[in-house]
């Protein structure tokens, strides 16, 4: 863990008002081995009409190694309030099974996603879920053809990819992790408040953060993403991640 320059508490970001906290290092110092749930929350429009809501929870675990830290993702619960069962059963499908085997995340020196241990056999886990809910969706008629080609997508992505598909859990939990706190960041209670927006393509997109100050690791997100063609159906995800199994 010497190599990583950046696991220093910074106290002021504890104790200053904050107005000073802009331009501060955010601390980066994940517990290790001390398991950390999170639950995700998604709000979404599926292309059947209606709204649906899935909830997954993960256990992960920070361990150090020969060159940095990992990541042991578990998959321990996954429910929608969809009450169709073959509906129900189609959603939790395209996310994995609770009795998958763990998905270990190589981390880098500076905190950044450097692999994941076993890809391929994990990408094809992946894939095969996908295919199952692309197959699902035409048998019951609700395919547009627009899963199809999300499934051809799939097939195409490089190694590169698939890794950041795969751990797109993890990439909030350690955005702000040995970062500089950006401008509007205010701290209090020991936590860093920030919002991040943007306006592309006619989305809006906004991320409202709390980071934990002597972790650097996310307390809470809220995030949506509203396109200006549907303004009032904005995708909506709420995390929050705290000790516990």
């Amino acid at each position: 863990m010497a190599a990583l320059a950046v696991l220093l508490t910074s106290p002021s970001l504890a104790g200053e008002p904050p107005s000073s906290v802009a331009g501060r290092p955010i601390a980066c110092n994940p517990p290790l081995d001390r398991p950390l749930r999170l639950i995700v929350t998604q709000h979404l429009w599926p292309n059947w009409g209606g709204s649906a809501t899935v909830t997954l929870t993960r256990i992960l675990i920070f361990r150090e190694n020969a060159d940095g830290l990992s990541v042991e993702m578990r998959l321990t619960g996954a429910d929608t309030d969809q009450t169709d069962p073959a509906v129900r059963a189609r959603m939790l499908m395209a996310y994995g099974g609770l009795d998958e085997r763990p998905l270990v995340v190589r981390l880098d020196t500076t905190i950044g996603i450097a692999g994941i241990d076993d890809l391929a056999a994990h990408w094809a886990e992946y894939r095969r879920r996908q295919a199952q809910v692309v197959e699902a969706m035409v048998r019951s008629g609700q395919s547009n053809g627009r899963a199809e080609q999300l499934l051809r997508m799939v097939d195409a992505m490089p190694p590169n990819q698939q890794v950041a598909v795969l751990a797109d859990f993890l990439i909030p939990v350690i955005r702000h992790c040995g970062v500089v706190a950006p401008d509007g960041a205010t701290a209090s209670e020991g936590a860093l408040r920030m919002t991040e927006q943007s306006d592309q393509n006619g989305v809006r997109d906004v991320s409202d953060y709390i980071v934990d100050v002597r972790t650097g690791l996310l307390r809470s997100l809220r995030h949506s993403m509203t396109s200006a063609s549907q303004p009032l159906r904005p995708l909506r995800e709420e995390w929050t991640l705290a000790p516990g199994n």
